[in-house]
């Protein structure tokens, strides 16, 4: 210790580098200039009082004041021995430690699964730039249990440590300074402005301010901006549901816990480690010590933790309800998120005891505009964009009709800024779209959303808004519809299935309606015929064409229902449901012509032609196609024309004519390329596989799938994705790539089975069991060619029960001996007389395994013996034919698989 140095000298050097002159250290102690002058000029003691003064405000720990004084009154510094380390106070140059702070609240339970947002927190607030981080989020998000454990793993980082200010209680901004100064342990001095004092304080402190729950003094961003200005050590984390708006501030947005997808759920060790479901878990072992993550109660648990959006706050509660009902009960409990979840610890806030109180709060602070916005957009489902919702939530423009357009411009800007508002006080969200940044998108929490329309009901506006949802969605449905066949198409199917929530809630709404809402639908429902069947949601959208077009019988115009007609019509088609594509089809083509509708008329057509080339009525199928390309030709249709004309191509493919169905997919090609539409691109695409593939050239049938299949997976376009994979699967068995063929046939069969296509699975179930055969489990290639057989006769498609037939006969040869090979003769008998009966041709795979087995059976069997089971075959009927592939037969010996 330095005991020359007197007290005065210390108090001029200790005034100086807190950057205080003489007049204002009198000022702020309440005593004059000239004592102060007297003091660091060694001509006078202070007194107690004013020693304790002079402490207090050149910041001398209290419990070392007692101390201070007796030296500051004459004591002796050798005789402050006793006290631990050179302290601070005693001299400006001292290298003891600076007293840490650090009043973080201790945590009960254990944090979970925020490891990724913890890490990227705190590299940020390590930066040098980032001074001011702020943790913004929903209710129930857990941002308070965030913030406290990011501040917990900064506390080595800063040399002053760490401080906690709660805000939960405080609703005046004044007040925010003062709560500031008290967690620090400070008080306000006469004369002084306590901001003022506090910059003093803070100004050579390295020190990290946690200020939890600043959305209700907002207000009082600016005492942040000013404490940061004057203490360049210091860094604030602050958890709002609003962001400060300040220069410099980084925004945090906290995630929700993520989640398993509920409808594909991984392994149960996989399950147990998302975050949410590990919440879920702890949760209810707390309230019920024996449960635990189970087979029975994984899905019910997903499926909860999903409804609940993976908000920390709702898992919480919903698991604490495990105590009395099982997860499976609670999940049908759910209908109404917050009703059920009420009765959170009662240790917590009021507002954080029940999902309502949380969300009463950030409601409670908005403004009646904010207020009537947030109502409103209850209306959306999951989000809208800002175009949508500045026309929907514009109610004020029903009351002044003929406004002039800088009046609904305002309107719509106060609007926007209402949106942006929201999403600042993290009632909304919002997103970018990367194709067109300058549209951002809003969306809101299935828990927020529940709430908010609550308030719609209360407010009276549920009518009104849902009806001017309804109409913004059916303007804009069909305002999109054209720009579906172009170079744009991929951008506008995206626009659709970002939007197709909200279209599935106004065709909702609609129905539930009836009345004047039954001509809104189905004009609605007619506008997304063919999204529905790009994006492959076949079986939702035929069921909804099909009710609609059932209750506006008689209600809606005939001339309204041609196109939906038509759009039920191709979703049929594609699901090889033919019977009600062509009864929907032909309906279509009457109404068109009783109402003159030329455009309908030629699109329901092309649709009936197809139906008939896959009923086997060519000539018919060519008379309705050709009519079709002559009626868009007329029109000055060129995607129209281009569709008929790769209709035709199939009809005169299927009869043999490859020269003329290269040619009218080559015609088809070039307008396609020319408008740029890549969906009938890729179609001709294929189409002109088929002719190589018929005719013999593989490797360019391949060429050309391989070209079709980029462009359908670029459109998202599901049927024809598998569609090409099916032909790339059967090129693959063509050239013996099983493990190809099993890749390729496994993902195209998810997607048929997906899209409720049932035509193509036997198809692929056929290739598979081959696959299985080549693998040698002639068992596993038994049940798939059965389950293709099955299917089929269902369907009534007798190509392909042949086929199956010539399948089971192909694996009836790896069963030796004389039941196996006697029952593949059979089948091939039989198929032969069948075929041929028929007047039909093998698809290119079957054909080429028939081929090549029936080869291998007559070089390896006796004449007599082979003639014999080839003539009971050919005897078969068709019936009798099917019996005989599906007859179970005891298990023979195995010789090498020959598919």
């Amino acid at each position: 210790m330095n005991d020359t140095l007197s007290f005065g000298t210390w108090l001029k050097r200790r005034r100086k580098a807190a950057g205080l002159t003489q007049e204002s250290l009198a000022k702020q102690i309440g005593c004059s200039t000239v004592t102060i002058k007297k003091i660091e000029s060694d001509d006078l003691q202070a007194s107690v009082q004013l020693a304790e003064l002079i402490a207090a405000r050149l910041d001398i720990a209290p419990e070392e004041r007692a101390v201070f004084v007796r030296w500051a009154r004459g004591g002796s510094m050798a005789s402050l021995s006793s006290l631990p380390g050179d302290e601070p106070w005693r001299t400006p140059t001292s290298t003891a430690p600076p007293r840490r702070i650090s009043n973080l609240p201790a945590q009960l339970t254990g944090m979970v699964g925020r490891e990724k947002e913890i890490a990227a927190a705190c590299a940020l607030l390590r930066q040098r730039g980032v001074r001011l981080l702020t943790l913004s989020g929903p209710p129930g998000i857990g941002k308070t249990r965030l913030g406290i454990q990011i501040a917990t793993e900064l506390i080595p980082d800063f040399a002053h440590g760490v401080c906690f200010v709660p805000l939960a209680t405080v609703s005046d901004p004044v007040l925010v300074s003062s709560s500031i100064a008290q967690a620090l342990g400070m008080r306000e001095w006469p004369g002084q402005p306590l901001l003022a004092t506090m910059q003093e304080y803070l100004r050579d402190k390295q020190l990290l301010l946690l200020l939890d729950n600043f959305e209700q003094v907002v207000r009082a961003a600016p005492v942040v901006k000013e404490l940061l200005t004057a203490s360049p050590e210091v860094k604030v984390l602050v958890t709002s549901r609003e962001v400060l708006h300040l220069y410099g501030e980084q925004e945090f947005p906290v995630p929700a816990l993520a989640l398993p997808d509920p409808h594909h759920l991984p392994p149960m060790e996989a399950l147990s480690l998302y975050p949410a479901i590990e919440l879920f878990v702890q949760r209810a072992q707390a309230v019920k010590p024996g449960f635990a993550l189970s087979g029975e109660n994984a899905q019910p648990i997903a499926e909860i933790c999903a409804w609940l959006d993976g908000l920390p706050l709702a898992i919480e509660m919903a698991a604490a309800r495990v105590k009395w009902l099982s997860p499976r009960a609670l999940l049908a409990h759910l209908s109404q998120r917050q009703a059920l979840l009420t009765g959170g610890p009662r240790d917590l806030s009021a507002r954080q005891q029940t999902l309502r109180g949380a969300i009463d709060w950030s409601y409670d602070l908005l403004d009646p505009a904010e207020r009537r916005l947030f109502a409103r957009f209850a209306v959306f489902a999951n989000s809208a964009s800002q175009y949508a919702a500045q026309d929907v939530l514009d109610l004020e423009s029903e009351l002044t009709p003929g406004e002039d357009q800088l009046t609904d411009a305002n309107r719509k800007l106060e609007i926007q800024q209402g949106l942006r508002s929201l999403a600042d006080k993290s009632l909304l969200r919002v997103t970018l779209a990367e194709e067109d940044a300058a549209e951002p998108r809003f969306s809101m929490l299935g828990t927020i959303r529940e709430y908010a329309r609550d308030r719609l009901v209360e407010c009276g506006e549920f009518e009104r808004v849902h009806h001017r949802h309804l109409t913004h969605y059916l303007a804009w449905a069909e305002a999109v519809e054209p720009n579906l066949h172009g170079p744009d198409q991929i951008a506008w199917l995206d626009r659709l299935e970002a939007e197709h929530d909200n279209l599935r809630a106004a065709l909702d709404w609609a129905r539930q309606h009836g009345g004047a809402a039954i001509e809104a639908e189905i004009r609605l429902a007619g506008a997304l015929g063919w999204f529905w069947r790009v994006r492959g949601h076949l079986t939702e959208g035929l069921e909804r064409l099909r009710d609609v077009l059932a209750r506006s019988q008689g209600l809606a115009s005939p001339s309204l229902r041609a196109k939906p007609l038509s759009a039920a019509g191709l979703l049929a088609y594609y699901q090889a449901n033919y019977t009600l594509a062509y009864a929907l089809f032909e309906e279509s083509v009457s109404i068109s012509q009783a109402s003159n509708d030329r455009a309908s008329l030629a699109y329901a057509l092309h649709g009936l032609g197809n139906c008939c080339w896959y009923q086997g009525n060519q000539a018919r199928a060519r008379s309705l196609l050709e009519e079709s390309i002559a009626l868009y030709r007329e029109l000055g249709d060129p995607w129209g024309t281009a569709m008929s004309l790769a209709g035709l191509a199939c009809v005169l493919g299927y009869l043999g004519d490859y020269t003329a169905t290269r040619a009218l997919f080559e015609e088809s090609l070039a307008i396609s390329d020319r408008i740029g539409d890549k969906w009938s691109t890729a179609f001709c695409l294929w189409g002109l596989g088929d002719v190589s593939n018929a005719q013999g050239d593989y490797t360019g049938a391949r060429v050309l799938y391989e070209k079709s299949l980029p462009l359908a997976r670029e459109l998202g376009d599901k049927p024809n994705i598998a569609f090409v994979l099916a032909k790339l699967t059967g090129q693959s068995m063509q050239q013996g790539d099983y493990p190809q063929l099993k890749t390729l046939c496994s993902e195209a069969l998810a997607l048929f089975r997906e899209m409720g296509d049932r035509w193509q699975p036997p198809f692929l179930l056929r290739m598979l069991g081959y696959a299985a055969l080549h693998d040698g489990d002639p068992l596993q290639a038994t049940a798939l060619c059965k389950e293709s057989l099955t299917l089929n006769q269902e369907l009534r498609d007798e190509r392909g029960v042949i086929a199956a037939l010539v399948a089971i006969g192909c694996v009836s040869i790896a069963r030796a001996g004389p039941a196996g090979l006697r029952r593949a003769v059979t089948l091939f008998g039989a198929a032969k007389a069948l075929l041929a009966a028929r007047e039909m041709q093998l698809l290119s795979p079957d054909a080429a395994s028939y081929t090549r087995n029936l080869a291998l059976l007559r070089e390896q069997l006796d004449p007599a013996w082979y003639a014999t089971a080839w003539a009971e075959g050919q005897a078969m009927t068709y019936e009798q034919a099917i019996a005989c592939a599906l007859e179970d037969f005891a298990e023979d010996s195995l010789i090498p698989p020959t598919g």
